[in-house]
């Protein structure tokens, strides 16, 4: 691989590892969690990176810790990569079931997520779609009769 196309997979992997405010992680974490992906890069290299790729992006630098603090501004909404069609409609049945399950922290971290997957598969939390509404059917049907997923129904759905 070349250089420059390390040097992006380095930066798609950092973003990555880079937490939405009010969470953040300090640069040696980063630094020790992009080697255990496989960037072996010095930290200088690292900080430098992150340097430029605030820059592009809404990233904020805590400079009264050492080292720095990072994390994505809380409003910042990313699509990368974007959801496809079946991931959104299990972010969605998932937010259903388990909005009255999780703590209110747990809900909030996750509501980014969830948006997302609403607004990609064009649902509302009020009214779903009819793609919900036939996986909630077949679910039904199936119940008891087919302990597996059905791939080819699944996807039929999705559709």
């Amino acid at each position: 691989m070349s250089s420059r196309q390390d040097t992006l997979f380095r930066h798609q992997a950092l973003l990555q590892l880079i937490p939405r405010a009010p969470h953040y992680r300090a640069t040696t974490t980063l630094h020790a969690l992009l080697e255990e992906r496989g960037f072996n890069v010095e930290l200088r290299t690292m900080q430098r990176d992150l340097e430029k790729l605030s820059a592009h992006f809404p990233l904020l630098r805590d400079g009264t810790y050492r080292p720095f603090h990072w994390s994505f501004d809380a409003s910042f909404k990313s699509n990368l990569p974007a959801l496809d069609t079946a991931t959104a409609l299990t972010l969605v049945l998932t937010e259903e079931y388990l909005r009255s399950l999780l703590p209110q922290i747990a809900i909030d971290q996750l509501t980014g997520q969830f948006e997302n997957a609403r607004q990609v598969s064009g649902w509302t939390q009020r009214q779903p779609a009819g793609a919900l509404e036939r996986v909630r059917q077949s679910h039904s049907q199936r119940q008891g009769i087919d302990p597996g997923p059905d791939r080819t129904r699944c996807l039929a759905t999705c559709d």
